[in-house]
């Protein structure tokens, strides 16, 4: 899962999501890792697949959120719509439904008409920023948790948790 996480983050163009319906457990992990993100505003998002166990493979909540935004979301399995996905930062921004291909149109634009290699240049000063304050070491922590978890979940139910339930 890393591996494509990665790609996605790393490629050196800038991407832009266009989030509509629901952009659920791994449809708002492919948001997270876009450079920009717009959302609808009716667009429901979040993980509510947390409310199974397990740890999310995801490491960018609460790089994106803070930590007692990306709390609240994970720990409760709750979701959001898309004008309260931006207003914590899940999303750059939240339009109308009948504005969101306009609008991620007009940015995709405003992205061609920046030099193409100080694009770049800004991209990859930007992700270098995140991985030397350590986001590569969570994209590694948080698969390997996911994993552990994964196993877990095919040996039993006896995680210790039973009075949360």
């Amino acid at each position: 899962i890393e591996a494509r996480y990665l790609r996605i983050w790393n490629c050196p163009k800038p991407t832009i999501a266009r989030v509509h319906g629901h952009a659920l457990a791994g449809g708002c992990y492919l948001q997270l890792l876009c450079d920009i993100s717009v959302a609808a505003a009716d667009a429901q998002l979040g993980h509510p697949a947390v409310r199974m166990g397990g740890v999310s493979s995801m490491p960018l909540w609460q790089v994106a959120l803070g930590l007692k935004k990306a709390r609240y979301l994970l720990l409760t399995g709750r979701v959001v719509d898309g004008l309260e996905a931006e207003r914590i930062g899940l999303v750059s921004l939240a339009v109308p439904a009948e504005e969101l291909d306009a609008t991620v149109d007009a940015i995709a634009v405003d992205c061609l008409a920046v030099p193409r290699d100080g694009a770049l240049q800004n991209k990859e000063a930007l992700n270098t920023s995140l991985e030397i304050m350590g986001v590569g070491a969570l994209f590694r922590y948080h698969g390997q948790m996911n994993a552990l978890g994964r196993l877990r979940e095919n040996r039993g139910k006896d995680d210790g948790f039973e009075r949360f339930r």
